[in-house]
């Protein structure tokens, strides 16, 4: 008998520390088309960094009112190992109806935990014209079929600490002019509607840790900056409150781009959970018009004559 009670122990035990899921809370039952909705996961997992994928990850799959599967990264919010943590969902449903979602956790390949559906309705009411898509090689449509017709400036990046430019280093190291905030209020009282923006060492630089040449940003030690984190949250909701569209250059983040970037697992292991982080918190808004991998690539062929893009 006593071992019969120290067995049922020890597996009541081991059950709680399984990794699972305990809780699912959407910021609205019902949404309109087109409109965001945020879903807060609580659960517990096991892993040393909850940014890598292969660690550790939360997807929501979707099936919608139209019978298709879909699959949306989550993001990891705060929690330690082995302790609950909170994790974040931004959705956009882009169709009326109900939509049928589950999260699955996923431990190091394998599926942990999968949550009980959870319902979403969606009233036929827009929020908007939805997101912008290809129509052909040269147009670009919303949605909901208007036409999209861009007024566009390369606008890049915000000023610098210090700037490189050979002739207009004064002019673009006026913090107080050349910052999106006075920048794209401006462009859109104008007509402009589409911008590109850099995320590079000195702006957006969401996976560095130190050394920007920006005042806009602060030095720390987690695996992506607070500080630009919430510039590149703050940037496109701006977008958002006036309409404009956003081509966003990712870049290769804080990886080397060199020959390696191309050939080694390493940094395309890291590369790979920088874009999931980047479409599972950004990937919602209807102001990224566009995803940009690179600016420029054939510089690293340039550099090294020896070592050219495989």
């Amino acid at each position: 008998m006593k071992k019969a009670i120290l067995s049922l122990l020890a597996l009541c035990s081991v059950a709680g520390m399984r990794a699972q899921i305990r809780s699912v809370e959407p910021s609205a039952a019902t949404a309109k088309r087109y409109e965001r909705i945020d879903f807060t996961v609580c659960l517990k997992a096991t892993y040393s960094n909850a940014f890598l994928q292969e660690e550790v990850a939360l997807d929501m799959l979707i099936r919608t009112p139209g019978g298709e599967e879909r699959l949306l990264p989550c993001y990891w919010v705060e929690g330690a190992s082995g302790q609950l943590s909170r994790w974040e969902a931004r959705f956009t449903p882009q169709q009326a109806g109900e939509y049928a979602l589950r999260f699955r956790l996923t431990e190091r390949g394998r599926q942990t935990s999968l949550s009980k559906p959870v319902r979403l309705a969606v009233r036929q009411e827009a929020a908007g014209h939805g997101i912008l898509h290809t129509r052909d090689y040269w147009t670009l449509v919303y949605d909901d079929g208007t036409p999209f017709r861009g007024v566009a400036e390369n606008i890049c990046w915000e000023s610098r600490a210090n700037d490189d430019s050979r002739y207009f280093k004064e002019l673009h190291e006026q913090h107080d002019k050349y910052n999106y905030d006075y920048m794209l209020p401006l462009f859109a009282r104008n007509g402009g509607n589409f911008i590109r923006v850099w995320m590079c060492g000195f702006n957006f630089p969401i996976d560095q840790q130190d050394h920007f040449n920006n005042h806009r940003y602060t030095p720390s030690d987690a695996y992506y900056n607070p500080s630009a984190v919430a510039r590149l949250d703050h940037f496109v909701g701006l977008c958002e409150e006036l309409g404009v569209h956003a081509m966003l250059c990712m870049g290769q983040g804080a990886v080397r781009a060199d020959r390696a970037f191309f050939t080694d697992e390493e940094p395309a292991r890291r590369f790979m959970n920088r874009l999931r982080y980047i479409v599972a918190r950004w990937g919602c808004s209807p102001a990224i018009g566009m995803w940009e991998f690179f600016n420029e690539i054939d510089n690293i062929q340039h550099r090294n004559a020896g070592g050219p893009i495989p």
